[in-house]
């Protein structure tokens, strides 16, 4: 009889510790999507809309200012080789030299600005949605030790003999928690991404050939020494200096 008492006791010990088993899932489950809304809530904001514009906008930057440094140089070197020809023959020449040189460096630069805009578009949004997983993995990791030990304390004091080991409570919450669904924040993700300015049409097709030179007014050239002693060839319009170093 007793050894009937005791195995009664010992089936009621562990249908406690299952229900309590089953609380904590449910318990983890609502924690979790208070989590989730938190960070849908962030990558919704202006906040993060705007860093991540910011950043996008840094990026671009460095591309296009090289191509304009680049488009300045190549504009100076054509002005003073100009200067040099006689002959129509010479002057296309001249054109044709210093125009395949911009082109060659406008569809480098291009390049890089498109790297940078499929990432933003399509990489960014998947690092976001693998840090979502991770973040729902450790959330579940957390939430399963720290239940560990409270429910551990709790049967000690109670005496319950009978309880599920540790694989089978890690075992039952990260079943219950299953895979989280990244769908959505790669799609706000990616939404934001859309406000970014690209390469505002520079690199739209045809591309953009290295500018004419102006006729007139005739422009300024004067030529000097710098303080580190290289020569420095100074030819100015208007509007528009250019260096050369020779």
């Amino acid at each position: 009889m007793a050894a009937v008492c005791k195995l009664g006791q010992l089936i009621l010990d562990y249908e406690s510790a299952v229900k309590d088993l089953e609380k904590a899932a449910r318990l983890r489950y609502n924690g979790w999507n208070q989590r989730y809304n938190i960070i849908r809530d962030y990558f919704e904001s202006d906040e993060f809309k705007s860093t991540l514009q910011n950043r996008a906008t840094l990026e671009f930057a460095a591309s296009i200012f090289a191509l304009s440094d680049l488009r300045a140089w190549l504009y100076a070197g054509k002005i003073q080789a100009k200067r040099k020809t006689t002959t129509d023959g010479e002057s296309q020449r001249v054109d044709k030299k210093f125009g395949a040189r911009w082109l060659q460096g406008l569809r480098i630069g291009c390049l890089h600005i498109q790297n940078t805009a499929t990432r933003f578009a399509t990489e960014i949004p998947h690092e976001v949605g693998e840090w979502v997983k991770k973040e729902h993995e450790n959330f579940t990791h957390e939430f399963a030790a720290t239940y560990l030990a409270t429910v551990k304390e709790r049967w000690r004091l109670r005496e319950v003999e009978n309880v599920p080991d540790e694989a089978v409570i890690y075992g039952h919450l990260f079943k219950q928690a299953g895979a989280v669904d990244t769908d959505e924040i790669f799609r706000i993700v990616q939404d934001a991404a859309k406000t970014i300015p690209t390469d505002q049409g520079l690199c739209s097709e045809p591309l953009e050939e290295l500018p004419e030179l102006p006729k007139d007014p005739e422009p300024t050239i004067k030529e000097g020494i710098r303080r580190d002693g290289r020569k420095v060839v100074v030819i100015a319009y208007v509007q528009n200096i250019a260096h050369i170093h020779t």
